[in-house]
């Protein structure tokens, strides 16, 4: 049996998953918020995902 990898060579560092940023259970409430964003806040938002999953590695 293998473990696959969440790792894409091209891109600059792990790919992760949401829920290791913010927890399954405050992934519900997030989606549900971002239906209310405007464009600047989600590319906002996008943007401090990011650096959040930068700094989780």
């Amino acid at each position: 049996m293998s473990v696959q990898s969440n790792f894409h060579p091209e891109a600059e560092a792990p790919i992760i998953e949401l829920s290791q940023l913010v927890g399954d259970a405050q992934i519900r409430d997030l989606f549900q918020g971002m239906k209310l964003l405007s464009k600047q806040e989600l590319e906002e938002l996008r943007d401090s995902l990011e650096i959040m999953a930068l700094h989780t590695y």
